[in-house]
């Protein structure tokens, strides 16, 4: 038997722009942090996590999910600005046994038409 390691293919870096120059017509888009947070009472709004949030992120959009079970808790997709992640992140700010995560967008296949 051959038990050679496999051979991880090197995944190509992407280049980053890094001219601070204002006379071209293209801007970068803001980068954006995606957080899951979950396990928040069944009849928490959409309003009352949005002004939680505010202090630590006024930039920030909330979108209330379907969750698996709506009679037991409820859920959120929180959307902010990368820089603040961290401290909406925090969990000093969030009641005892609110869960968060990072909100991970699965890919769709898409099959090429022919």
């Amino acid at each position: 038997m051959d038990y050679t390691k496999k051979k991880k293919k090197n995944k190509s870096q992407p280049i980053v722009g890094s001219s601070t120059s204002s006379a071209g017509l293209l801007k970068a888009a803001p980068k954006k942090a995606h957080i899951h947070i979950y396990r928040l009472m069944p009849d928490t709004s959409l309003e009352e996590v949005m002004n939680h949030i505010k202090p630590q992120a006024p930039e920030a959009t909330v979108q209330k999910l379907n969750s698996r079970h709506p009679e037991n808790y409820s859920s959120f997709q929180v959307t902010v600005d990368y820089e603040n992640r961290e401290s909406v992140m925090d969990p000093g700010i969030w009641p005892a046994g609110t869960r968060l995560n990072r909100f991970f967008h699965l890919r769709q296949n898409i099959k090429p038409s022919t």
